[in-house]
């Protein structure tokens, strides 16, 4: 994704919300939240260096909530093999 905002920005100044949404939405779960996070960094990282004056990944939030595992009770063949 930054090489693609390269190819229409000059500058990460440049990157809006938007653009932030638009490289996340197509991603799901983990993977989402990872992009995310490692796009918050930079960003982070950016503003404190001057690079940038706002930054794009703010307001951008996760839709969709943490999975959560699901808890499959063993069985009981299970539960005598582990005991």
């Amino acid at each position: 994704m930054l090489v693609e905002w390269s190819t229409r920005h000059h500058h990460l100044r440049e990157v809006t919300p938007a653009d932030i949404t638009a490289a996340t939405v197509k991603l799901h779960g983990h993977p989402r939240r990872h992009t995310l996070g490692a796009l918050r960094s930079l960003m982070r990282d950016a503003k404190k260096a001057g690079a940038i004056f706002a930054d794009p990944t703010s307001r951008v939030r996760i839709s969709t909530p943490r999975d959560e595992p699901v808890i499959v009770p063993l069985t009981s063949e299970q539960l005598d093999e582990a005991t």
